[in-house]
């Protein structure tokens, strides 16, 4: 089976407000100083599939700091063996 991470896009999301990146190769290394939004991207990709955080807490701050009554979501678009399959998660108060 293989396995393709092509897109992950992110909506009122931690730190992001509206923001997607893009992924097209066979192999993706994500890197950047701290702070930088590495782990928020493993946290939205894992909480897609899983509900979870990387630490495994299903209670983390999703929201960004201060926003009231606005959903946060996250999606992402895996390649699987050819064929595109989209994942979406969304938090509503």
């Amino acid at each position: 089976m293989e396995i393709y991470l092509m897109q992950i896009t992110l909506r009122n999301w931690k730190g992001a407000k509206n923001q997607s990146f893009e992924f097209s190769g066979r192999e993706t290394t994500i890197a950047g100083a701290n702070g930088a939004g590495k782990t928020t991207l493993f946290d939205a990709f894992v909480w897609v599939l899983f509900g979870k955080d990387h630490l495994g807490r299903e209670d983390f701050m999703i929201k960004p700091c201060g926003a009231h009554r606005l959903d946060s979501e996250a999606e992402i678009i895996l390649l699987v063996n050819g064929n595109e399959m989209r994942f979406r998660r969304v938090y509503s108060e």
